[in-house]
């Protein structure tokens, strides 16, 4: 209870880092990584700034992205393999990084 009669809302965010132990943990977005090496990881910069400033400040926000990086953790094997899927991804990050930037403009 937070004491206003309201529950406190606790944010569990967790770190890439904290689902690897290999190469990927340093190298940035697990998925981007698996379809492009690391290709596309200057895009990411706005993303980045988007999660910390919009997404990780709100639980609904912070739930979306816990599930992306447990989601990730797992699916990052099969984008390796999967032209199909690293397509995918490669199609998905430059528009994400143009939304990012319009939210944040500078950054």
């Amino acid at each position: 209870d937070d004491g206003n009669g309201g529950t406190d809302t606790i944010l569990i965010v967790a770190h890439v880092d904290d689902f690897f132990d290999g190469d990927d943990s340093d190298s940035g977005c697990v998925l981007v990584v698996a379809a492009t090496g690391t290709a596309l990881q200057h895009q990411l910069g706005p993303i980045r700034a988007f999660r910390d400033s919009a997404l990780l400040t709100n639980a609904a926000g912070a739930a979306l992205v816990n599930a992306y990086y447990s989601v990730s953790r797992h699916a990052a094997p099969w984008v390796r393999q999967s032209p199909a899927s690293a397509a995918a991804i490669r199609a998905v990050v430059s528009p994400l990084n143009s939304l990012a930037r319009y939210y944040h403009p500078g950054r």
